[in-house]
């Protein structure tokens, strides 16, 4: 399992099953109208893509400036989906 996430395979696969929720979120809002429009889904899913970022380059030992921006534009993105869902009628 070490030798998993060392190597980025793990965070590979899930930041790659990330970009395919997104690709069929968006997909299927365009095509259909169903579901949340891509700017209410895409800041939360690309805030988890860039966490998952985070934890690797914190594996690989690149604590610093690499986590710290990582968790910086994540929180941007988290506040980009608040303002999504807090704006009033």
């Amino acid at each position: 399992m070490t030798d998993l996430l060392t190597s980025g395979v793990l965070i590979g696969g899930i930041v790659s099953f990330i970009i395919i929720e997104a690709c069929i979120l968006t997909w299927r809002h365009r095509t259909t109208g169903l579901g949340a429009p891509p700017s209410v889904v895409l800041p939360n899913l690309l805030a988890g893509a860039i966490l998952m970022l985070g934890i690797q380059l914190a594996v690989w030992g690149q604590v610093y400036p690499g986590v710290l921006i990582c968790l910086t534009v994540a929180g941007l993105c988290h506040s980009l989906e608040y303002r999504n869902h807090w704006k009033g009628p």
